[in-house]
């Protein structure tokens, strides 16, 4: 299992993986209601997050194994404003195409009263955490956890995260994330906020000095 930056030749197997990984998620149901084409819309959604906004930022990532994507995460960093203006006038007509104009202002409001339950100090913001359905188990989903964990370590901040399951905290709890508690926005299903706290990066190592034996460590 390999963790890597993704590029935009990743784009079609990120957005695969996490429709996959996702489809019976609460959250992708209040996306889109009929299962007859939650997948293929909920691909074509995270093909335009993650080509348009996270790639081009060197925000995503993808766990890979015998050469084939199994996994990707998406993060946002420390000082993010959230999506580029960029990504937004590139992505705003195939949003609209998507969900429809009303449908869109909805889901962009909603986006925002969840968003204002998130820390407000730095931190690094974990979007997206999959790994393929046919992979589950091989520790892409902790391999990619992993990686994030060990940048906001480096940055000293902490990771914010909302889950949309709640048989999923066992597993963030696992790596320190603690909850911050339930978050209930009108006409969305439940989230369950958890921020994990940065842990000390391995000091400097001790400088060589004499013993009592007058020697050399």
């Amino acid at each position: 299992m390999r963790v890597r930056p993704a590029g935009q030749d990743d784009v079609g197997a990120i957005a695969r993986t996490l429709a996959r990984a996702f489809a019976d998620d609460p959250y992708s149901t209040w996306l889109f209601p009929d299962p007859a084409d939650r997948l293929e819309r909920s691909a074509r959604l995270y093909a335009l997050e993650s080509g348009f906004d996270y790639v081009p930022q060197g925000l995503a990532e993808v766990a890979v194994a015998d050469g084939k994507v199994v996994g990707a995460a998406t993060w946002r960093g420390p000082g993010s404003r959230g999506t580029s203006p960029l990504a937004l006038l590139r992505g705003a007509p195939h949003f609209v195409a998507l969900f429809g104009a009303r449908r869109t202002g909805e889901i962009l409001a909603a986006y925002q009263r969840i968003a204002a339950h998130g820390p407000a100090r730095p931190h690094w913001y974990l979007a997206e955490l999959a790994a393929d359905p046919d992979a589950r188990g091989t520790g892409a989903g902790t391999a990619l956890l992993r990686s994030g964990l060990a940048r906001a370590d480096a940055d000293g901040v902490p990771v914010y995260l909302e889950s949309s399951k709640k048989e999923n905290i066992g597993f963030y709890e696992r790596f320190g994330f603690e909850s911050t508690g339930e978050i209930d926005v009108p006409g969305v299903p439940p989230l369950y906020g958890m921020v994990r706290e940065p842990e000390a990066a391995p000091g400097p190592l001790p400088v060589p000095g004499p013993r009592t034996d007058g020697t050399a460590v």
